[in-house]
């Protein structure tokens, strides 16, 4: 038939607005870190923090990291209020933050990853080129959990930390 398009499937479709969102969010959340502390400050005090103290800070935390990003910049703000008056440390709410940054990343990521393989995510392909596609999609997730300073969103932002500033 003329003019007839063919259904385009749920999963077919890329998620460009919402990678695009991820990536917005992250710089939303660097904005509020700036905000609220020094960026070489903030810089300093996550990178003297050893990984593997990050790593049990973000499973502690990951239902409220999750939550956090779930907030509106408004509802944002009003935690990081709250956070303080719980006397809840500087350092603490700085490497919270920047946890926070670092999720926002990974979602953007994780989108796109999902976006180069959302063929072999639904039925459809032989069962040995899902395995092995779905293997390579497991180890590019992995590595995603990385804990480096997220140096890539306040460049985007045009923003340089020097630490000696």
């Amino acid at each position: 038939m003329i003019g007839r398009r063919e259904r385009t499937y749920p999963h077919e479709k890329p998620m460009g607005s919402y990678i695009l969102h991820a990536w917005r969010d992250a710089m939303a959340l660097a904005n509020l870190l700036q905000e609220n502390y020094s960026l070489s400050e903030a810089k300093s005090n996550f990178e003297a923090q050893e990984v593997n103290a990050l790593v049990t800070m973000e499973t502690r935390n990951v239902d409220v990291i999750r939550d956090f990003i779930a907030m509106t910049e408004a509802q944002r703000r009003k935690y990081i209020k709250l956070l303080k008056k719980q006397k809840v440390t500087e350092s603490g709410i700085m490497a919270f933050i920047v946890l926070a940054i670092i999720g926002a990343i990974r979602v953007k990521e994780v989108l796109e990853l999902r976006d180069h393989f959302r063929h072999y995510l639904v039925p459809g392909s032989g069962n040995r080129d899902t395995a092995g596609a779905i293997y390579d999609f497991s180890a590019q997730v992995n590595a995603l959990f990385d804990y480096s300073w997220p140096g890539e969103v306040f460049d985007a932002m045009g923003i340089y930390i020097d630490d000696e500033d």
